[in-house]
């Protein structure tokens, strides 16, 4: 009869039910946890093997500039289909396009003054038009506090282009998409 406290393993070669002591199951434990993180560092491997090379960081003179980049840095985190969107018939969106979670829509500022909430919620709406489950906001110089806030509550990833060209993360979501 089998005890309903103990923990019995099925050995697979011999086929038959075997019951593991207290040291058994921790070396069990032990060899699991292992396990997991070498499938776990094996992905990873994996994973960045897989994603393209990190953009190469420029002096951005022109807002077309800035989207392309912009582009550069969002097929880097993922979406490998993203794409500038046709020159004045962008309906508020700059980039768009498809990766492995889904489709990011990104709105991108060459100017000289921060971002400010409206703009935000722009793009917002027209992402949730487009089909976007990820709405990204770059900016040439930044964002508001209201901006910051408002892209915070509604899971907005925020990125500032650095003096260089390269793209810096401004809030969690940003980071999260970033480190991806």
């Amino acid at each position: 009869m089998r005890d309903p406290v103990a923990t019995y393993v099925w050995d697979k070669q011999k086929r038959e039910w075997w019951i593991l002591t207290t040291r058994e199951r921790r070396v069990e434990d032990e060899r699991k946890a292992a396990e997991a993180q070498r499938v776990a560092a094996e992905a990873e491997r994996a994973k960045l093997a897989s994603r393209p090379a990190i953009p190469t960081p420029r002096l951005i003179s022109r807002a077309a500039e800035a989207e392309e980049l912009a582009a550069e840095w969002i097929r880097w985190m993922g979406f490998p289909g993203a794409a500038v969107t046709p020159a004045g018939t962008d309906g508020g969106i700059d980039v768009i396009g498809p990766g492995a979670n889904g489709v990011i829509a990104a709105q991108v500022k060459f100017e000289a003054v921060p971002a400010g909430r409206p703009k935000l919620q722009e793009l917002y709406g027209a992402g949730l038009a487009a089909g976007a489950t990820v709405t990204a906001f770059f900016s040439s110089a930044g964002f508001s506090a209201q901006a910051q806030a408002w892209a915070d509550q509604v899971g907005m990833a925020l990125f500032e282009f650095a003096v260089d060209g390269s793209v810096v993360p401004v809030n969690q979501r940003g980071r999260g998409i970033f480190e991806a």
